[in-house]
């Protein structure tokens, strides 16, 4: 210590634990801010919308429209809550198209072993608890029209969540370095889903969207791959399962549904080799790069995670997980 600063002056020179902690937990307490906003707005809105309806059944668009008008609140109050943080200045950059389609092939690969992961985890919870667990996101997909589907998971989702995630969270908290920056807002991403089935996958399409965020300075890049995946893993396949009521081999050459959607899932293996490939390839070109990112991570991941908002986040997604297990009890 200098011995020209007295102890506990405010000069004294600060660990670098402290700012850490002080960024990550606010970007921890926009992420609780946001989960807070979506799920009071929402309610309250389908609420108001029985007591003037006096039914339970929504007329189309209601669940579109209590998925997004939460975003009109919560998006000023995530920016109000960051924009105190300085951001750091980045060079805006042209993503080629071919990149742009190897990270969404990368992205298809991760999201199916994100939800083997998820699928995996739920499947010992149901052996071992007697309470069912359901895929909210597959009830969403089938329960709305497909008009509704492509708004919500094809422009909606993907402007409003890019928007909070990315711009307004990852591209404020970069200051120690892209790779915990990256790492921290994808965790934030995958917690405010608040289930197991999206918890692993969301977090690694989280890393990629935040890896093409921050490489290309846009946030137009995430949005355009974000409404590719959404469309593609989420909307068709769910579209061609309600043409599909069971897959029959036999009629393949007879019914062009059957073929249809046998076809889309020899796409999502062929998409699934093709990227393993491509990592394979990055990791060999790019390791010293990779290696930088991931030992930016560890050196500032106690920090990152050891404080108030990351910490309040994650036991407000717990409990909210907790609580949707057991009304479905």
């Amino acid at each position: 210590m200098n011995a020209n600063i007295p102890q506990n002056s405010p000069l004294e020179p600060i660990s670098p634990k402290k700012p850490i902690r002080a960024l990550f937990s606010r970007a921890g307490l926009a992420g609780l801010v946001y989960l807070a906003i979506s799920l009071t707005v929402s309610t309250l809105f389908l609420v108001f919308y029985l007591a003037i309806t006096r039914h339970f059944i929504f007329m189309p668009g209601i669940t579109l429209a209590a998925s997004v008008i939460p975003y009109a609140f919560a998006i000023p109050a995530i920016f109000l809550m960051m924009k105190k943080q300085p951001k750091m200045p980045r060079e805006k950059k042209r993503f080629k198209i071919r990149y742009l389609l190897a990270a969404f092939v990368v992205c298809v690969l991760l999201a199916q072993i994100g939800a083997l992961m998820g699928y995996g985890i739920t499947s010992a919870l149901q052996s071992v608890l007697p309470i069912p667990i359901s895929d909210p996101l597959q009830t969403q997909f089938f329960s709305l029209s497909l008009w509704e589907n492509l708004l919500l998971a094809g422009i909606a989702a993907p402007v409003l969540e890019e928007i909070v995630f990315r711009k307004l969270i990852l591209g404020r908290i970069t200051q120690f370095g892209d790779g915990i920056a990256i790492f921290v807002s994808a965790f934030i991403f995958a917690l405010i889903h608040c289930n197991l089935y999206q918890f692993f996958y969301a977090f690694l399409l989280g890393l990629v969207l935040g890896g093409v965020y921050c490489r290309s300075g846009r946030v137009l890049y995430p949005i355009l791959l974000h409404a590719s995946f959404n469309l593609f893993c989420g909307v068709l396949p769910s579209f061609l399962s309600s043409l599909v009521s069971e897959f029959d081999p036999g009629a393949l050459l007879t019914d062009y549904r059957q073929a249809l959607y046998l076809l889309y899932e020899l796409i999502i293996w062929l998409l699934v080799i093709t990227g393993i490939i491509l990592l394979i390839r990055f990791f060999r070109k790019r390791f010293d790069w990779f290696g930088a990112y991931v030992k930016n991570i560890g050196t500032h991941f106690a920090a990152a995670a050891s404080n108030v908002g990351m910490i309040l986040l994650f036991i407000a997604s717990l409990l909210i997980n907790l609580l949707n297990l057991l009304s479905a009890a």
